[in-house]
C-alpha cells in the first residue's frame, strides 16, 4: 500500500511534538475522537483504494492526507507524537491515563476499527493485583502496531477495573514490532506505564486470530526479581517458552524466528509474540 507517498513534511508538521503538544479539554476529546475516528477510517477506505488501483495511487495518497489532516485537527491523531524515525506513538501522560483499563474497552475496540491480538498476564504482588497487556494488530486501519500497558488495583477489589501504573510504579521496558517480516518501529528502553508504537500498514487477515503477521518483542525489567518470577510464571501458563543461556552464560537471540519464547535472568524478561490471542471477538 502506498503511504510511503504520503509526505514526510505532512507527519512533522500535524502529529503532536514533545514542543507543540497541548492536552485536549474534556469538553472536546469524545467528539473530537469520534470525528477523527471517521476521518482515519475514511483515510483507510482511499488508502486501500489507492492499493488496488495503482494508476490512482498518488491522487489516493492526497486524499489520504486530506483525511488524516482533517483527523489531527479534530482530534490531535488521538493523542499520538511523530517520531522522527517515522512512526507514531502515544505521549507519556496523555488524557487516556486517567481511564485505567477493563476488558471491556476490548471488546468494543472494533468498534473504532482497531482489530488486534491481545494476551493478559495477571498476578498478585505487593498487596496489588497487576495486569501488564500486550496489544499488536491494526489500529484505525491505515496503521499497524503494538502496545504494552502496566495496570494495577488492590488485591480486595472484585470489580476488574484496573488503575493506570503511578509514575512510581512504571517498569522498565522497549518495544519492536514487525508486520510481514518488516520492521515497523523500536521504542527505546525506558520508564513506561504504556508503550505504544504504530507506523502506516496494512495488515493482512485483520478480521481473523491471530493477526499473526505481526510479531512484537519487548524486554521488561521488574523492580524485583519475585515480580518478574510471578509474571514468568504465567507466561509458562499461557504457553510460552523459556529459552537457556549458553554455556558461556550468553543470552540467547530473540527475533521472528522464536515465537512464544522468552528468556528471563535477574529482574528482566524478553519475550517474543506472534501467535497466542486472547481476544473474544
Amino acid at each position: 500500500m502506498r503511504f510511503d507517498l504520503i509526505s514526510t513534511e505532512f507527519l512533522q508538521e500535524y502529529a503532536i511534538s514533545p514542543e507543540k503538544g497541548n492536552p485536549m479539554s474534556k469538553e472536546v476529546v469524545f467528539l473530537g475522537l469520534f470525528r477523527a475516528l471517521i476521518s482515519l477510517l475514511l483515510a483507510g477506505f482511499m488508502a486501500l483504494y489507492g492499493w488496488i488501483s495503482p494508476p490512482h495511487a498518488e491522487e489516493a495518497a492526497a486524499r489520504t492526507e486530506d483525511l488524516l489532516l482533517e483527523a489531527a485537527d479534530q482530534a490531535e491523531l488521538l493523542s499520538y507524537k511523530y517520531h522522527p524515525d517515522g512512526y507514531f506513538y502515544i505521549e507519556d501522560n496523555p488524557w487516556q491515563r486517567g481511564l485505567g483499563f477493563n476488558q471491556a474497552y476490548d471488546e468494543l475496540s472494533h468498534f473504532a476499527t482497531c482489530f488486534y491480538d491481545t494476551i493478559r498476564v495477571k498476578f498478585r504482588y505487593g498487596h496489588k493485583d497487576w495486569l501488564i497487556q500486550l496489544w499488536k494488530g491494526s489500529y484505525g486501519i491505515v496503521f499497524a502496531g503494538g502496545e504494552i500497558g502496566i495496570y494495577n488495583k488492590p488485591a480486595a477489589q472484585a470489580l476488574e477495573h484496573y488503575t493506570s501504573a503511578s509514575d512510581a510504579e512504571r517498569l522498565g521496558m522497549d518495544l519492536t514490532v514487525w508486520n510481514d517480516g518488516r520492521r515497523l518501529f523500536t521504542r527505546p528502553f525506558g520508564q513506561y506505564w504504556w508503550i505504544t508504537g504504530f507506523n502506516f500498514g496494512w495488515v493482512d487477515g485483520l478480521f481473523q486470530s491471530p493477526r499473526s503477521d505481526v510479531v512484537l518483542k519487548t524486554t521488561l525489567e521488574f523492580p524485583t526479581e519475585d515480580m518478574r518470577q510471578l509474571f514468568t510464571d504465567e507466561l509458562d501458563r499461557k504457553g510460552f517458552v523459556p529459552l537457556d543461556a549458553g554455556e558461556d552464560e550468553t543470552p540467547p537471540s530473540l527475533g521472528l524466528e522464536t515465537p512464544e519464547q522468552y528468556f528471563a535472568a535477574g529482574q528482566r524478561v524478553t519475550l517474543v509474540w506472534q501467535y497466542l490471542d486472547e481476544t473474544s471477538w
